[in-house]
């Protein structure tokens, strides 16, 4: 399964697009990785991948309108009609190296509910 990234506006035609970044030699490509968890809020999505080789790596989708990032639990509602009308709404990306233990930390704070989150920090 093609992992790939759209515009988040629902009148975009643009064409989806695989994302990959050479880091220090190592080709992070979320086409041939596997995508393990993903934690998303109203105007941010990260993704944690690892590649055939083992590594991890954090793909972060943030939205901006007209160049803004917006914060954590902001939204953007474009209520125009007209399709000919360029979107205000941009999305970044971008890739994060990690090691397996922050690849495991961000898992647990991000996949376990909080009640458990502690033991499994403090156990690691």
């Amino acid at each position: 399964m093609r992992n790939q990234f759209r515009c988040p506006c629902t009148t975009c035609v643009r064409t989806p697009v695989p994302l990959k970044a050479t880091i220090d030699g190592i080709v992070y490509d979320t086409d041939q990785s596997k995508k393990l968890a993903y934690k998303a809020t109203v105007s941010s999505d990260a993704q944690l991948y690892q590649t055939v080789d083992g590594c991890f790596f954090l793909l972060n989708l943030q939205l901006y309108v007209d160049g803004q990032k917006l914060g954590r639990d902001e939204c953007w509602l474009d209520l125009r009609k007209s399709p000919d009308i360029s979107s205000r709404l941009k999305v970044g990306a971008e890739i994060t190296v990690l090691t397996t233990r922050q690849a495991l930390e961000w898992s647990i704070r991000t996949q376990i509910p909080e009640t458990f989150r502690g033991y499994l920090l403090e156990a690691i």
